[in-house]
């Protein structure tokens, strides 16, 4: 059974902003230096409106959670696709997926990036789904759990990138 998780958090940053930050090689490995998650920028392709970025995160065993290591006697790697649209004026629409290799599991979600006074508010639908009996809810609330606490703050990351890169 997947889990879903609504993640809302606002920016001073506008969506073009954003947009245009996502969109560029430094911002991707300033970020990855910023949380140290073990991943790298694999692909980035910008065209017009639309940027698609391919990240790759290796987690050994010992990176893994305590709940994860209980199934997975392996590292995971993990594959994010995040292709970032314009769709209208001053709104931005974002796709994730995510693929796990070493473990069963995936996700992904749907994003909005519109107007919010002088910047911009995301909105985030996730989806997690672990199909392991018994533990698999448990694993996918708390990955769903990680998600929610960690988005807003790569948002603030990604604000203040913007205000010191712009």
């Amino acid at each position: 059974m997947a889990r879903e998780f609504e993640v809302e958090v606002s920016s001073s940053a506008t969506p073009e902003q954003i947009l245009a930050a996502f969109g560029r090689a430094e911002y991707w490995h300033d970020r990855f230096a910023e949380f140290d998650n073990h991943t790298v920028l694999d692909d980035l392709t910008v065209d017009g409106g639309r940027t698609e970025v391919v990240t790759v995160q290796d987690l050994g065993h010992d990176a893994l959670p305590s709940l994860l290591t209980k199934v997975y006697r392996r590292g995971l790697t993990i594959r994010t696709t995040e292709t970032w649209v314009t769709v209208e004026k001053d709104v931005v629409r974002g796709e994730l997926v995510v693929e796990v290799t070493g473990a069963p599991g995936s996700g992904g979600g749907t994003a909005e990036i519109a107007p919010d006074g002088d910047g911009s508010r995301m909105t985030f639908s996730g989806v997690v789904a672990v199909p392991v009996p018994l533990l698999g809810g448990k694993i996918e609330s708390h990955v769903a759990q990680e998600f929610t606490l960690h988005i807003p703050v790569i948002q603030e990351f990604t604000t203040e990138w913007v205000r010191t890169h712009d």
